[in-house]
């Protein structure tokens, strides 16, 4: 009787929406998996149809034309993260665990200038206490990448492990904040209020989406995008029908109190969008002067006459400076729809 010979399997974890680690089996050189493949396999195993994930690992989206090999630190027992597509019409652990045996240099750091250092690939030195607090700064701060405080080059998650700054379990925990940052910062992705499945938006223009998951459950599927609230109106695709979800963000806007700004003295607005066209969150001004940072996207701006920042030159002058009121913000900002903002929204509102 002839043996078949067995092919060596390797399991990758994949995270959906409801936390779980479900695991898939695949053959243990990756370099025979395509994502197009992975994606077949998630599906027969969780039903969500290839086309309608988006998987990410690491703070990057695998794309179907590559295979896992692709990504070095993509191995045996590693998290990807599920993200659904969605169409329209009808951890918080931290970096804390730095592996002590890593060959110094009798050199000043370049941020703390203590000796010794690390030399990183990129060229620049690193004591050890810099390099933890750059990784766990990336992870704390929505990063999708680590990057060389310096020179601004990506550290990537092969160099981190390869030189041991971070040992295998940080590697790990450091590649699901990444892939959590990116889902995050998304401004497509939208989280189900029904189910609490992330989704991706694939139609712009529409506002409608329907939840699959939600379907299959026999719960309501149709919500808007905008609010988060249940669509009311069958024959349209860009109003649900819910008279707050046009008016909320509009309202905060328009009903926004004065406030005089420190310093400078000039009255505004107390609540704007984020000038940022790619961020526009909904900021409000608690203290002190006119210069402000936006804690969603970095960009540093005036709050007073929403010019941004270029480097370090501020185009309305120094923060004492009396510039010229913008006017309230009424159309054209990207407004992000992650739940924190939708309960922010409801708090005012009522």
């Amino acid at each position: 009787m002839k043996r078949t010979k067995q092919v060596p399997v390797c399991t990758i974890f994949v995270k959906d929406h409801k936390n779980r680690s479900l695991p898939i089996t695949v053959p243990a050189v990756l370099e025979q998996v395509t994502v197009k493949h992975f994606k077949n396999l998630v599906e027969n195993k969780l039903g969500i149809q290839a086309n309608d994930q988006q998987l990410i690992f690491g703070g990057k989206t695998l794309l179907d034309n590559t295979v896992l090999s692709d990504y070095p630190e993509l191995k045996e027992n590693s998290n990807i993260f599920l993200v659904r597509r969605l169409h329209g019409g009808t951890k918080d652990e931290l970096i804390e665990s730095i592996i002590a045996e890593i060959p110094t240099i009798d050199q000043p750091c370049s941020i703390c200038f203590h000796s010794p250092s690390l030399k990183l690939p990129c060229g620049d030195l690193y004591c050890r206490d810099c390099v933890r607090q750059n990784t766990c700064e990336a992870a704390k701060t929505r990063k999708t990448m680590v990057k060389c405080s310096v020179c601004h080059k990506e550290w990537s998650l092969s160099i981190i492990r390869q030189y041991g700054l971070v040992d295998k379990k940080g590697i790990y925990k450091l590649a699901d904040k990444l892939s959590e940052n990116l889902i995050i910062k998304d401004n497509e992705v939208w989280e189900c209020p029904g189910c609490g499945c992330y989704g991706r938006r694939e139609d712009k223009a529409k506002y409608r989406v329907h939840c699959s998951q939600c379907a299959a459950e026999n719960k309501i599927a149709d919500h808007c995008f905008r609010c988060a609230r249940t669509w009311k109106q069958p024959s349209s695709s860009t109003e649900c029908g819910n008279p707050e979800c046009e008016t909320s963000l509009l309202e905060l806007l328009t009903t926004a109190p004065l406030k005089r700004i420190a310093y400078s003295g000039v009255i505004c607005p107390s609540r704007r969008l984020c000038p940022n066209p790619k961020c526009g969150v909904l900021i409000e001004h608690a203290r002190l002067c006119k210069q402000m940072t936006c804690m969603e996207c970095s960009t540093k701006f005036c709050f007073i006459c929403l010019s941004i920042c270029q480097g370090d030159v501020w185009p309305c002058g120094s923060y004492a400076y009396r510039c010229k009121v913008a006017p309230i913000q009424l159309s054209g900002q990207v407004v992000r729809n992650q739940s924190w903002f939708r309960s922010f929204i409801r708090w005012l509102t009522g």
